[in-house]
């Protein structure tokens, strides 16, 4: 009876702790699954999204209207001032002519909100980009220097990238570069072009005036 009573002990100890090692495995697997939940929400903002590698960027356009109101300052002085640059990404670094060479970057995704800080500076940015015909969404990608010291010189410290353009502020107003190189003198032609006056054919006018 004794030894029938030792057996019975035996296998209640041994069941305890075939419960205790599955209890403590099945609460492993949850707290992987909430650390896995937690990263995936976390990589919202600070997953690092490499850009495909090898591209050349080139000078686009500056904003028609500042995004803070500088006084003093001519747009079309600033245009000169930086059309000259280039940014070029490749296998990872970033190289920009006068201001940084072979930095390492990381390309982050943010909220929009979170990265203009505020409801008004939001709707500055999205009503300047929109009047360029860019529509500013509910999150952006930032490119910016793996190591802040060896931040990329003003303007370049961080850069917007939205839909096909990258994008700068440049002493308030917004630059955009693309990877399609307009012609030297696109800007020029185009300035002429706006101002011609075209000859008025008023005989023109007057037959459709009839109708």
């Amino acid at each position: 009876m004794k030894t029938i009573n030792k057996v019975i002990r035996i296998i209640l100890i041994y069941f305890s702790y075939f419960l205790l090692f599955f209890s403590c495995k099945a609460e492993g697997r949850d707290n992987i699954k909430e650390k896995k939940n937690v990263v995936s929400e976390d990589s919202i903002t600070i997953r690092q999204n490499p850009i495909q590698e090898n591209e050349l960027w080139y000078f686009y356009d500056i904003s028609h209207y500042p995004v803070l109101d500088l006084k003093g300052i001519e747009r079309e002085k600033l245009k000169k001032e930086i059309k000259t640059y280039t940014i070029e990404l490749k296998e990872n670094h970033i190289f920009i002519s006068n201001s940084c060479s072979n930095i390492e970057y990381v390309n982050l995704r943010k909220k929009s909100l979170n990265y203009f800080t505020n409801q008004d500076n939001l709707e500055r940015y999205s009503n300047v980009l929109s009047n360029e015909g860019i529509e500013l969404l509910d999150s952006i990608n930032i490119i910016r220097s793996a190591l802040p010291e060896e931040e990329c010189n003003y303007p370049f410290g961080e850069i917007i990238k939205i839909d096909n353009f990258l994008i700068v502020l440049y002493e308030g107003y917004l630059v955009f570069f693309s990877k399609e190189k307009l012609p030297d003198n696109f800007t020029d032609e185009y300035n002429k072009l706006s101002s011609v006056s075209l000859p008025i054919d008023y005989d023109l006018i007057d037959f459709f005036s009839r109708y």
